[in-house]
């Protein structure tokens, strides 16, 4: 099914730091803001947000993933539910309220679903055109701001993009047109939400998810006495993608790759079964 995969750089699966400085890094395509620009951040941040705010999850269906999750002899780890948007009214960029902004106008939604570690918003851009940006964060992190991205190149082959993981149970969306452009150049409408019950991000991720199996082995008991298996630890990072019918998460494990042309491409060696 088609899928946009967020990666998180993760050395906290060896237990080398903490959560806090997980790094994410997106398939689809890379923010234009790179690391010799100032630090993203939010155009209007002290603008009006529209507010889609979604009744708690129901934890039985929480508790039937987890019970899943343990019982499944498939590698992939599912952490997160979708949650459809009923409340179209304001779920369409036609409520947004705009602010004039250095070089056009920017406007932002806010989407919360209580409980959750992170989220990932689902949503159309059929229409939008090319100049439209949008930069995302989430209140688990509110300084860390990801974008900005152009707004059609996250589309995938169903018509529906994702943001990355935003940790935390409330989402901030920002939208941004520039100059010369009205707001009709930009006829978002979030879609779904990926409710994320267990974060990524977390060290502690899989017994988040579901209850350890016996034969499963921490990295951090073995690699003190194992150079090579540190070193290779130092490479695996975990993958989320979310499917574009329900939005479910999951979440795998992969190696990062190193090519020897000293290029930086960013290579992430998964597996089938995931």
């Amino acid at each position: 099914f088609p899928r946009t995969v967020a990666i998180v750089l993760a050395a906290v699966l060896a237990g080398a730091a903490p959560a806090a400085f997980a790094q994410w890094n997106w398939s689809r395509v890379q923010a234009e803001t790179t690391k010799a620009q100032a630090r993203a951040a939010f155009l209007a941040p002290s603008a009006a947000a529209v507010e889609l705010r979604l009744a708690p999850v129901d934890a039985a269906r929480i508790d039937a993933v987890k019970r899943a999750n343990l019982a499944a002899s498939r590698k992939r780890l599912q952490v997160g539910v979708g949650r459809r948007i009923d409340d179209a009214a304001h779920a369409s960029s036609t409520a947004l309220r705009w602010s004039a902004v250095d070089g056009g106008i920017a406007a932002r939604w806010e989407i919360a679903s209580p409980g959750a570690r992170a989220l990932r918003i689902g949503f159309s851009t059929t229409g939008v055109a090319e100049s439209v940006r949008l930069r995302f964060s989430g209140s688990g992190a509110p300084d860390l701001v990801y974008g900005p991205y152009a707004a059609r190149s996250l589309t995938g082959a169903d018509g529906l993009a994702w943001s990355p993981v935003l940790e935390g149970d409330t989402a901030t969306m920002e939208v941004f047109v520039p100059a010369g452009q009205t707001a009709a150049e930009a006829p978002i409408s979030i879609a779904r939400i990926s409710h994320l019950f267990a974060s990524p991000a977390d060290r502690n991720v899989e017994s988040q998810a579901k209850a350890s199996g016996s034969c499963e082995v921490d990295i951090a008991c073995r690699s003190g006495s194992d150079a090579a298996l540190a070193q290779a630890g130092k490479a695996v990072a975990r993958m989320i993608f979310s499917d574009g019918a329900g939005g479910s998460s999951f979440l795998c494990t992969g190696t990062l790759l190193n090519p020897r042309t000293a290029t930086a491409t960013p290579y992430f060696y998964g597996a089938n079964h995931c």
